[in-house]
């Protein structure tokens, strides 16, 4: 669904605005949050080491990014606000022990930035009834909705939609898949994507499932070649995903390769070289940020990029994204909540409507997901660059217009 008339915004003035919007609220609730001043506390694991250690460490930033933002924009509820990120080691029980250790200190949850480890929480976070806002995207973890659980990036099945819709506009009429079965994000994705194709009669020529350790890929590369597909969807992240892409591009396959957002970063984009000139990849709104045409959205958007490269020397990959626009979430969940109170901001985040870096988010009893497939770009990849497909561009420009 297009959307018109927008005010886009950045999280500094966002943060002024959703002030302005509750003056002279009691801010009542029984957290008594304009009582204190002691920091506002929230809590999370990253995967900072390990085998998704890609995603966690742009995270980490990001939310660390958004904290030092709204501190110097005068924090939330007159308080400031502090971060407690732990390692989860790529591991989802090792999630599970940082959320159990943060669970009687923490106002709110950050969600793991790898999905195995979201999924790991879950039902704890469910007990213990303490809000979670979630940075990585995965459908389990909004459907079926759970009660204190919201999700900030589009989910991998949305993702995986909107691969599927790309395929079949830009005309191919068979598709070859490799994907990860072990990770619950890219499984999902590949699923949404597959069963868009087939409602829409593109060919599934085949699937070659891989695994996080799969350093090997000959034999799934021969089958896509084998297959005879027009081109192949690659469902896999971190380190794996560059030992595919070095050796597709020794393999003389000249299908071309779509792949999943969780290689939308500098990791996989310039560390890649010549060997993913051309691949497409999905990725977060930002991503095409100098390929759409002017407004609000984009201006938010070229803020955030700007500040966060500054502070951090290095520019925000498709996890940054994610925490900062789950950090954002969450800071409009309190301040409009009028308190840190469990129950309050759980309140609060039942109804908000909050626009971010990603897209607009319109949580209901009904709808704890982030933004729609439509706010998924389709890139391809030019000499260490992402840049918007015409087909993903044009599609951008009018949500915004």
């Amino acid at each position: 669904m297009f959307r018109t008339q927008r005010k886009w915004l950045s999280a500094a003035a966002l943060t002024a605005v959703i002030a302005l919007a509750v003056t002279g609220c009691s801010g009542a609730s029984d957290g008594g949050s304009a009582d204190t001043d002691e920091p506002i506390l929230i809590g999370g694991a990253m995967s900072l080491t390990g085998d998704f250690q890609i995603t966690g460490t742009g995270a980490r930033a990001a939310a660390e990014y958004a904290v030092q933002e709204i501190n110097e924009a005068g924090g939330l509820l007159g308080r400031q606000v502090e971060l407690d990120i732990r390692d989860d080691q790529s591991k989802p029980d090792q999630a599970a022990v940082a959320f159990q250790d943060l669970a009687d200190d923490v106002d709110v949850f950050i969600g793991p930035s790898g999905s195995n480890s979201a999924v790991a929480v879950l039902d704890f976070v469910e007990r213990q009834q303490i809000p979670m806002v979630a940075s990585a995207a995965t459908s389990e973890q909004v459907d079926p909705v759970h009660d204190w659980i919201y999700q900030a990036p589009t989910s991998g099945s949305d993702v995986g939609t909107q691969m599927g819709d790309y395929v079949v506009d830009e005309g191919y009429s068979s598709v070859f898949g490799i994907v990860n079965k072990e990770e619950a994000g890219l499984t999902e994705g590949w699923d949404a994507m597959k069963s868009g194709l087939e409602e829409s009669d593109v060919a599934v020529a085949g699937v070659a499932e891989v695994s996080t350790t799969t350093t090997d890929y000959s034999a799934a590369i021969a089958q896509a070649q084998s297959s005879g597909a027009e081109i192949v969807a690659v469902m896999v992240a971190g380190p794996p995903a560059l030992a595919f892409a070095t050796q597709y591009a020794s393999s003389g396959n000249a299908a071309p390769v779509i792949m999943t957002n969780a290689v939308a970063s500098d990791y996989f984009v310039k560390g890649g070289g010549e060997d993913v000139n051309g691949t497409l990849v999905a990725a977060a709104l930002p991503v095409v940020t100098d390929s759409l045409a002017d407004s609000g959205q984009k201006t938010a958007m070229a803020e955030m990029i700007e500040g966060f490269t500054q502070e951090t020397g290095a520019a925000p990959d498709a996890f940054a994204y994610h925490a900062y626009t789950a950090m954002q979430v969450i800071f409009a969940a309190i301040e409009k909540a009028g308190s840190t109170d469990h129950q309050a901001v759980r309140d609060a985040l039942s109804t908000l409507e909050v626009d971010t870096v990603i897209g607009p988010i319109e949580y209901s009893d009904t709808n704890h997901g982030g933004p729609g497939a439509e706010y998924i770009a389709i890139t391809k990849i030019a000499d260490g660059e992402m840049i918007g497909e015409p087909w993903s561009v044009t599609n951008l420009d009018a949500l915004f217009k």
